[in-house]
This record gives C-alpha cells, structure tokens and sequence, in this order.
C-alpha cells in the first residue's frame, strides 16, 4: 500500500507540473480540461497496471525438469488450504492507519454537509428559470456563484437591475459546461488522498481553467475592456464550499489570458508532448513482473551412454519389508533388465510453479518447516522474501515420527538464481528413476540411481 501511494503521488506530481509548465497559460482550455481529468485517472491506475516479461518464463519458470532427490509420499500431498485452515495470522494495525480513517470520516461528513447546506440554500430561497438554468435569489449580500444547475445571486441586486448580462453568461458558462461535476470528482480525490499537498493545487488548476473557459464563453459576445472592467467590480468571493466563483486572486491571470492565443502549430507540439508523459509514466511506476507463461516447454533429460557397460546403477526397493535381503543391488549398465533398461528413458518429471505471496504468509508459521534451497531456515525468514524471489515450492506433510514442536509440514523452495545454477545442472546429471512391478497389492516400487565414480 505505501508503495502505491508513492507511486500516485509521483504520477500526480509529474503531471500537475507538466500542465504547470506546458499547458496553463497556453488558450486550448477545453483540452487542458480533459488533460487534468484524465491526470487524476492515470494517477491512480498506472500503479496498479502489471506487465509481464515472457522472456524471463520461457527459459526459468516454465522448464521442465527430472524431479531430483524428492521424498515420495504415500499419502497425497496437501492443498494449500489444508495449511491456510491451521494457520489464523493476526493483524496488527498501526495507529496512524485510525488517525488517517478518523480524518477521512470528517472530510467525508464534510463533503456532505456542504451538498446539504447548497441543496437547502437552492430549495428555500426564490427561483428563476434563465436559459435552461435556475435563478436562486438569496436574502444576503454575496457575489454571484454557481452550482450544478443553480446560480445564486443576491436577491436584491438582482430586482434592481443590478446584475450584468456579463456576469449571468459567466456562470451561465459554468452552468451549461458541467464545471461542477469536475470539482465534485477531484474533492472525492481529496477526501481518500487529504495527505497528498499536489492534489490541492491540481484542484486549484481545475477551478482557474474553469474561469478560463467560461470567460472565453462571455467574450465572444463583448469586449475585452468592457469585461476586463465588471470584473474588477465583482471580484469578491464567497465562502460557500463546492462551489465556483470569481475570486480576486486569480483576476489577474484570467485577464493575461483574455489577450492571449496560442497558435495552431503549438497546439499540436504541446498535445503531442503529452504521449511521452504518459509512456514515461507507465514505464516508471506501473509494475513490471517476471510473469508465468501457460505454454510448457520440456527439458531434455540426462542421455545414458549405451556404450560405455562399466556405468554402475544402485537399484533399491522403496518401501522393502523390515530385514527383506537383497533390498539394494548394484547393477553395471550390462546387467539391467528390459524393466529397467525402459525405466531410464522416462524419468521423473514434474512442472515448476512459483508460489504466491499469499502462501508465503501462510507459511510464516510454527506449523511450517522452511527449507529455501534446500537449507533449513526459520520460518520467519519468509517475512524477507516476495513470490518473484522464487522459482518452485514444494509441500509435504511430515509423519509423526519427523515433526518437532509444531512442525507438521515441510515447504521446500527454490530460488531464481538456485535454480537457475546449481538445480538445473544437478538433476539433469542425477535424474530420479522409478518404476514398478508387478499388479494390485503385489506391486513393488523401485528407483534406479546413477552411481558416480
């Protein structure tokens, strides 16, 4: 988790400066808009987008191989959630995550007082249908603001021709092209992100666009000077939350704005300069995995040299009666029968599948006995690893002769780079044999080992 919130708060900082840098005094504001909304949305997603590498499974997690000096069980291994049910983690939750809850319950609380106290405003006090819009006329001394479809306006300015046309066809503007719901959105963003400082001037840029469009919506139908001048007399802002209002603070850059125009060539260059954001983005914070193909790729096993007849081969029965004879016999390649002789072409095999992180924190327990390439560690030792850091698992159920203290199960894993180096090379020159004789409750197990000399 605090990872990902690293990693949006980097994004939203990324782009919050670009459009600082590149796109806020520039006229195009009907792009910029879409520009800062889809900021929020990338912000959030690109960090939780994973991408696998297929290269890396071709070669590792998808090789089969001989299974090499493995404990046949008799009884079937078991499933995960045999281990999962035995074993209940307790969590421990830090302090901060209740102070950081506590605080999104006031914002929230917040948030929806300040729809209700707008919402009243709007149904108790006088209203007037103007171009798809409502009039809402108030008993107190404000400035003109909207919200949503309503425009507040003070009551008795407004019955004394007060208003200008000017200042209707602004919040009109705001009306018609929906700016409320782009606050609506980013103040959802504040209440779960109140932390994150980038957020609050992101929701500054939005607002002051919005000034920008709407007065780009009046001055197609007056001029420059005449508006530049109603608005020094109406610049006084309200205190009322969620709403949009002229505000003396951003006056002077909405009038640089008014003279301004960008030509088309910049448009384009500008534009086009956020695709490489959005590429450098995705390939910084979004997370890139080494991933587990489904095709299967087969590894060769150890080939017998049929030639060489002094090669020496230890044949064991598996499970031989208690004082049975002859339970080990060494055999020169020479004396193996046609049984064995067709055993060695098919050694032991098995596909390798890498655990998940989830198995690995059910394995942090006393119940479990940890060994990572075939060393035995202590279970707490997972708490360091991740799923990526290994290559195969391996579950096993100890008989009650072999447990101690808890110990009821044996996890074997094996690392990327164990595997990679040291396993590979050892099964394929010491591959596990086993074949069976005879039927039913007769049959015999037995294994067949290559004897170095």
């Amino acid at each position: 988790m605090t990872l990902y919130l690293l990693k949006f708060s980097a994004c939203l900082g990324l782009i919050y400066l670009f459009y600082k840098l590149c796109l806020e005094n520039e006229s195009f504001h009907l792009f910029k808009r879409f520009f800062l909304l889809l900021g929020l949305v990338l912000s959030t997603t690109i960090p939780l987008v994973s991408f696998e590498i297929p290269w890396y499974q071709e070669h590792v997690m998808e090789i089969v191989l001989p299974l090499k000096n493995a404990n046949v069980i008799a009884e079937k291994i078991p499933a995960i959630e045999n281990v999962q049910s035995e074993v209940r983690p307790t969590i421990d939750i830090p302090i901060w995550f209740y102070i950081y809850g506590l605080i999104l319950v006031l914002l929230l609380i917040r948030f929806l007082r300040g729809l209700y106290l707008i919402t009243r405003k709007a149904m108790s006090n006088q209203k007037l249908v103007y171009q798809n819009a409502h009039l809402v006329l108030i008993e107190e001394k404000i400035a003109p603001f909207s919200f949503g479809n309503y425009i507040f306006l003070d009551k008795s300015i407004y019955q004394s021709n007060g208003i200008e046309t000017d200042i209707l066809l602004h919040e009109l503007a705001h009306v018609k092209q929906k700016h409320t719901w782009d606050i609506l959105f980013v103040e959802l963003f504040l209440i779960v992100f109140w932390w994150n400082p980038f957020l609050y001037l992101y929701k500054k840029a939005i607002q002051l666009n919005h000034e920008f469009l709407a007065d780009k919506e009046v001055l197609a139908h007056t001029q420059v000077p005449t508006y530049q001048q109603l608005l020094l007399q109406n610049a006084t802002g309200n205190a009322l939350y969620l709403t949009s209002s002229s505000t003396f603070s951003i006056t002077k850059k909405r009038f640089l704005m008014m003279t301004h125009h960008t030509s088309v060539t910049a448009r384009i260059l500008r534009g086009v300069a956020c695709l490489p954001l959005i590429l450098v983005l995705i390939a910084g914070f979004s997370d890139w995995s080494l991933g587990q193909k489904t095709e299967k790729k087969m590894q060769k096993s150890a080939t017998i040299d049929a030639k060489n007849q002094k090669v020496k081969y230890k044949v064991s029965k598996m499970f031989p009666s208690k004082g049975e004879k002859n339970a080990v016999v060494i055999k020169e390649y020479s004396e193996l029968t046609n049984v064995e002789l067709e055993a060695l072409k098919h050694p032991l095999m098995f596909t390798f599948e890498r655990p998940t992180d989830e198995m690995l924190k059910i394995w942090t327990h006393p119940r479990c006995g940890i060994w990572i390439d075939e060393k035995h560690v202590p279970y707490q030792t997972l708490k360091k690893y991740t799923s990526k850091d290994f290559s195969h698992y391996f579950v096993s159920r100890l008989f009650k002769n072999a447990q101690v203290g808890q110990r009821k199960y044996q996890i074997d894993l094996m690392t990327n780079d164990y595997f990679e180096n040291v396993y590979k090379k050892e099964v394929l020159e010491n591959p596990l044999i086993i074949y069976s004789m005879g039927e039913g409750a007769n049959q015999e197990q037995y294994r067949i080992e290559l004897i170095k000399e």
